[in-house]
């Protein structure tokens, strides 16, 4: 298969479009794992912007003290779907071009950005689910 600039312009052009789904898949990964320890759920924002005067692509909320699962949800999301996602990357597209390469960057690419970056915020500056997940007492 033989990529062309405009179908990469294409997807560059979805970025947004896929940060948002990641996101969403990041964040309601972590609100089901606390709905599920018995946290009430108070917020779910899946739109980067600013809260407590910190940067965050999306976050939750929530009632109750989180047990490790919570914190570690998202990236228990990624390992299912990355295997997925890198099998489908090396199959004939089963389905229309485009279709085919956004389900591998959301299966793939996306799942392993996501725990690459929070497992580098964790290692570089302690911040994030990882470290949040790590430093409980217990």
């Amino acid at each position: 298969m033989v990529w062309s600039w405009s179908d990469l312009l294409v997807h560059l052009a979805l970025y947004p479009v896929y940060q948002v789904l990641s996101t969403a898949r990041h964040e309601f990964a972590h609100a089901a794992a606390g709905w599920l320890s018995g946290m009430r759920i108070l917020e779910l924002h899946v739109l980067p912007g600013r809260r407590d005067g910190r940067w965050y692509w999306g976050y939750v909320r929530w009632v109750g003290t989180p047990n490790v699962h919570c914190h570690l949800a998202p990236y228990y999301v990624d390992v299912a779907c990355l295997p997925f996602g890198v099998w489908l990357a090396f199959k004939t597209p089963p389905w229309p071009f485009h279709a085919w390469a956004a389900a591998v960057v959301m299966l793939a690419v996306s799942p392993a950005i996501d725990t690459v970056y929070n497992l580098l915020k964790w290692r570089i500056s302690g911040t994030g689910d990882f470290t949040a997940a790590f430093a409980r007492k217990g």
